[in-house]
């Protein structure tokens, strides 16, 4: 890649507004700077470093503890403070099973690429880490940036302080390739998708404590909340693409049409959780009885119990992903045992038990 070579990373309609940057992206946190981030901020020695969106997330989280002096580090680049006191930032989706998981890490049989981040933040600090995450590129690095368009600036007014949005830079294949934007999400207090995930409780703990994300049995509560409907004639089409495995046991739905659950990344990074965590009592543990509390609404246990027994019913694309007979047998006989302490979900719908308005991912992943 040439040296100094500016490109257009975003551009709007017109070209009203546009963002760019010079390639290489810069960084000024050194490779061998990282580690000892890592190591700093308390985050586990087998969480690897070689996706952009860790080295994001080091650099986000060591920023929100320094929120309210940051100013006084960079008088240069922040005029006001952002802050009063540190922001407190929770991580959850791939990026935080990355944290907890040594199986999600490299060499780890559910090791996967991660593309992004999704954080959850106090309501009342939304519109201070947004700031803090558009300092962030000037503070350290173009490969860190982040920018907001016209449009995220209405989603965000439009939702009155619910969910911001910011763009930031996608992680890159090699470095050759030139950078991709992608959006990113603010939650603020819950996880809104097909089902809604109070994390208030979290929100209020020192982020330390929690390794900075939302604990894992709300982790897991997230990851099982997809679900979708299909008609019955698009299973031709799901086989062909080798994502069959995503269709649900429910008989009680419209005969026209099945039920689909989480995706192989979601599956992958779930089994991580029950491989390497015990079902008890503790920081490191999923603990059955907050998870059950987390399961208290009907819809919410329904489509988890859904998805948990799929796994099940799918031993065989855990032997695809190079799991040994001992670690399926494990995770299998967590699942299972946490699904006799759940609460049985007699309820039967016919029609979508979940929230509709939210955007539905691209189903033939093909893989």
């Amino acid at each position: 890649m040439p040296t100094n070579e500016k490109i257009v990373l975003y551009e709007e309609p017109g070209g009203i507004y546009r963002v760019e940057v010079e390639l290489p992206l810069t960084s000024k946190v050194t490779p061998e700077e990282f580690p000892v981030l890592r190591d700093e901020l308390g985050i586990p020695s087998y969480v690897d470093l070689d996706y952009l969106p860790i080295k994001g997330a080091l650099v986000m989280l060591k920023a929100a503890e320094k929120a309210h002096i940051l100013h006084e580090e960079f008088p240069d680049i922040i005029e006001k403070r952002i802050s009063k006191k540190p922001v407190k930032i929770l991580i959850f989706g791939g990026g935080a099973f990355k944290l907890h998981c040594p199986s999600c890490n490299a060499g780890g049989v559910f090791e996967r690429v991660l593309h992004d981040i999704d954080i959850v933040v106090p309501r009342k600090q939304g519109g201070e880490v947004r700031k803090l995450l558009l300092a962030l590129g000037d503070l350290y690095g173009t490969m860190f940036l982040h920018f907001i368009s016209t449009s995220d600036k209405i989603f965000t007014m439009q939702r009155r302080g619910r969910r911001h949005r910011v763009r930031s830079i996608k992680s890159l294949g090699n470095e050759n390739d030139h950078p991709t934007v992608e959006v990113m999400d603010i939650l603020t207090n819950e996880i809104d998708m097909r089902h809604t995930v109070n994390v208030e409780d979290e929100l209020k703990e020192d982020p330390k404590k929690l390794l900075y994300t939302i604990g894992l049995e709300k982790m897991i509560a997230t990851k099982c909340q997809f679900i979708l409907d299909m008609g019955k004639d698009v299973i031709p089409e799901l086989e062909a693409a080798g994502v069959l495995y995503r269709q649900l046991h429910y008989d009680h739905y419209n005969k026209d049409k099945i039920v689909i659950g989480m995706e192989k990344k979601d599956i992958k990074d779930v089994s991580a959780a029950f491989l390497d965590h015990p079902l008890d009592e503790g920081p490191e543990a999923i603990d059955v009885e907050k998870l059950k509390k987390i399961l208290s609404d009907k819809k919410i246990l329904k489509t988890v119990r859904l998805n948990l027994a799929n796994i099940l019913h799918n031993k065989d694309f855990l032997e695809s992903t190079g799991a040994s007979p001992s670690q399926i047998s494990d995770i299998t006989t967590k699942i299972e045992d946490l699904l006799e302490q759940l609460p049985k979900s007699d309820k039967k719908w016919s029609k979508p038990w979940w929230n509709l308005d939210v955007e539905t991912p691209e189903i033939f992943e093909g893989h």
